[in-house]
């Protein structure tokens, strides 16, 4: 694994574990859907990434 791999894992993993954040945010306060929008932006974007760098 390459350095610019391993970046490119960390910030993946970073953007899911922000998602997680904004459901919690959400979960604690329903009213703020920006929260579940950012939410599941963040984990796809997190998720794609991370699959194309185990795929590469």
């Amino acid at each position: 694994m390459t350095s610019y791999q391993f970046l490119y894992a960390s910030f993946s993993g970073i953007l899911v574990g922000i998602a997680f954040l904004f459901l919690i945010l959400f979960v604690a306060k329903p009213t703020r859907r920006y929260a579940l929008v950012l939410a599941i932006a963040c984990f796809i974007i997190g998720t794609i990434g991370m699959a194309v760098n185990l795929i590469h």
